[in-house]
């Protein structure tokens, strides 16, 4: 068996056909360390431009690009950099031991792979990996596509507002997340330039799902972690690994290149997962500016003025100019004589990053659900649905991330006068539960209420695949290949819901008929049942964006859907006009015109081949794109992924601001509690390099969602489809 040099001695390992490893390590800090090495040797590259993203360098390394704009500019707008001596300092003796080994292990392997030579014609110099990277991956990690998603939604709200849209407008895509009372006392804001498309939405989701031992076919409690982000490129996002400790314990699951902790896996006590929690994390107020200082609601307060240089690839470099205080980072021109009302933006945890770091290290150490969901608690910076189940058959949940208190009349939606300084929300109207009576717990990124009706979630996923789910586990009892089979349904209950609303409405047509008796029916399966999704998702589109022009004007629905990806923040609220479920909003005259009007759009656009499902292409290296000749084989054949955009198992192409991205499934995860070790399935193996290990393999495994043995685990692989 190999070994690598490890700080203690040597370290053995394996890897199985992925090239994803298995070691044998002395301890807890041993196996970070051997962590560290293999994330190096396998994704030093991966991990070293996410680094530079967070550092805010994608238009000095990448070029003038919408997207790259837009990282930039959230990254420099939230100042990732400006505290992190100041977040090393506070981490707890045993969080900063496992950030080290991590960080010295990294080194170990960086020096055994060399500099790669894209990093050098990138123009990135060799330099260590330090603790303070580990924080800068970790908010990149937890703003890119989550938390950036809440930032992205409220943000376009507010350019909507300061655009003119009208209460009604705001009414009906907000629903319940804006209130009639703030609708009315809207604030004045004048809108910068440049947060015009601010934020980097994902359009994806996650799954999970925790299983007590009740309910279970095994006797033991069964975990399910799925989550959804960018699939269809090479070298996928995440990471599997395994670590067995020299006391009989072990820790095992699938983690992102650059972190020291297992994302979502378990030890032999514990097993963890998550889905993006969508908490009100993000605040954005009005705030009064003139003279360099601001408006807090009480009192004129001084703001601190950042300037931030901004090198641009074969451009002139610019000067973004930012302003910090208590409420926030203030964007616009503060330091005009003339008042003027400009946007305040706070992420409520960002500066809290190192109670994460602890969280992650203590739940190692975690015997059972109690002490996971208590640990999660101190999660602050990201808000996640983290889902846990355990040793003894039990299961349980809680909602992390830091929400402040907002005035009672507020959704935590629209934009607001300040308020006050920001004060957390009582620990005690955090959602949790521990035991659910149901015997299962399933989580979707759906909304999640405190236990007194606390609104955390104004803005949660479409509830499609949390329906579907919850209506696959309630019968019971589940068994890890359920739960497989559970992971690749593509059933869609939001066509159910909603066609069989729209059934009377539809056009005299045919084929109208036939999608509404599918709606009701469907296989889930089949060329005939991805035809007919192709048909209602494009129906849903086209119906949703007559609804927005009503409001806000064919050009700036057609902008919202189709460049910025828009429905997936406004989904939840307009299925539920759509759906006739708010008669203030939408009645059935009003339906009728605009399945009328959107009827023939859906035809075409159902017609062209990018919008057909089930989605079928190659798996593009992420660097060159699809740029270098096929017989190179730094791209996959192509892959099907057997879903549609809110089925369970999703898969979801788009455009976003110019660049097509796909997001589905990117690292299944199973384990059964009563018996050692779980189950992965990741789409690509561990290495980037085109003759590394598992370079691009796995792939047609990951299409059928048939799962690999990670750790101990025996017995027959679970498979979501069949042969």
């Amino acid at each position: 068996m190999p070994t690598l040099a490890g700080p203690r001695g040597p370290i053995e390992y394996q890897r199985d056909e992925l090239g994803y490893p298995s070691v044998r390590a002395r301890d807890f800090l041993d196996g970070t360390w051997a962590r560290g090495w293999f994330h190096a040797r396998d994704r030093l590259v991966q991990a070293h431009l996410t680094l530079a993203l967070a550092r805010g360098r994608a238009l000095e390394l990448l070029g003038e690009s919408p997207l790259a704009r837009l990282i930039d500019r959230g990254v420099r707008l939230h100042d990732f950099t400006g505290d992190l001596a100041a977040q090393l300092e506070r981490l707890p003796p045993p969080a900063r031991a496992m950030v080290d080994a991590y960080c010295a292990g990294f080194e170990a392997g960086a020096r055994e792979r060399g500099w790669p030579l894209i990093l050098r014609l990138l123009g990135l110099r060799a330099t260590p990996y330090r603790p303070e990277d580990v924080i800068l991956n970790y908010r990149m990690i937890s703003w890119f596509g989550l938390t950036s998603l809440q930032e992205w939604a409220e943000s376009l709200v507010a350019e909507l507002v300061a655009g003119g849209v009208g209460t009604e407008g705001l009414a009906l895509m907000l629903g319940d997340a804006a209130t009639a009372t703030e609708l009315a006392a809207l604030p004045a804001m004048t809108w910068p330039a440049s947060l015009s498309m601010l934020g980097t939405p994902a359009v994806g989701g996650s799954n999970a799902i925790a299983i007590a031992a009740r309910h279970s076919t095994t006797g033991s409690a069964l975990l399910f972690g799925d989550p959804h982000m960018e699939v269809a490129r090479i070298p996928p996002v995440l990471y599997a690994m395994h670590a067995d400790h020299a006391d009989g314990g072990y820790l095992q699951g699938v983690g992102v290149v650059g972190i020291p902790w297992t994302s979502f896996g378990r030890t032999a006590r514990l097993g963890f997962t998550y889905t993006y929690g969508h908490a009100d994390s993000i605040d954005l107020r009005a705030v009064r500016c003139k003279g360099g200082e601001a408006w807090d609601g009480n009192a004129w307060r001084p703001l601190t003025r950042r300037a931030e240089q901004v090198k641009i690839k074969k451009r002139p470099a610019e000067t973004w100019v930012f302003h910090d205080f208590e409420l926030g980072t203030v964007v616009g021109d503060a330091d005009g004589s003339a008042e003027v009302s400009l946007p305040c933006i706070r992420w409520s945890g960002l500066r809290e990053t190192w109670s994460d770091i602890a969280a992650a290290r203590d739940l190692v150490d975690a015997q059972d659900v109690d002490e996971a969901v208590r640990m999660a608690r101190g999660m602050l910076t990201l808000s996640l649905h983290s889902v846990y189940a355990d040793a003894s058959g039990r299961i349980g949940a809680v909602t992390s991330g830091r929400v402040d208190r907002r005035p009672s009349q507020s959704g935590g939606v629209l934009p607001r006068a300040p308020d006050g300084g920001p004060v957390p929300m009582p620990e005690e109207t955090r959602p949790a539960i521990v035991d659910p009576p149901d015997g299962f717990y399933v989580s979707a990124n759906e909304r999640r209420d405190g236990p007194g009706g606390e609104r955390w979630i104004p803005l949660p996923e479409p509830r499609n695949r949390h329906e579907r789910l919850t209506e696959l586990v309630a019968p019971g009892p589940v068994g890890l290949g359920d739960l497989a089979r559970f992971a690749c349904d593509a059933v869609d209950a939001g066509a159910q819901r909603l066609l069989a609303a729209w059934a009377p409405h539809l056009p005299d047509d045919e084929r109208a008929a036939r999608l509404a008796a599918w709606g009701a029916a469907q296989p889930g399966e089949g060329a005939e049942h991805f035809e007919a999704l192709t048909l209602f998702v494009a129906l849903h589109h086209e119906a949703t964006r007559a609804l927005l022009a009503r409001h806000m004007g064919a050009a700036r629905a057609t902008r919202y859907l189709d460049e910025l990806g828009g429905i997936v923040f406004l989904q939840h609220h307009l299925d539920a006009a759509l759906a006739l479920e708010r008669p203030d909003a939408l009645d059935a005259t009003v339906l009728r015109t605009l399945l009328a009007e959107a009827w023939p759009l859906a035809l075409a656009r159902a017609g062209r081949p990018e919008h057909k499902l089930p989605f079928h292409d190659r798996a593009l290296n992420v660097l060159f794109q699809g740029k270098l000749p096929r017989f190179l084989g730094f791209d996959s054949d192509p892959v099907t992924g057997y879903g549609g955009p809110t089925t369970p198992n999703q898969t979801r192409p788009v455009r976003v601001v110019g660049q097509r991205l796909v997001f589905g499934a990117a690292g299944r995860y199973l384990a059964d509690m009563g018996r050692p070790g779980g189950w992965y399935c990741i789409p690509g193996g561990a290495s980037e390099q085109r003759f590394g290990p598992g370079y691009a393999r796995g792939l047609e495994a990951w299409s059928r969602g048939r799962f690999a043995p990670l750790g101990p685990a025996e017995g027959p692989a679970p498979e979501g489809r069949g042969a």
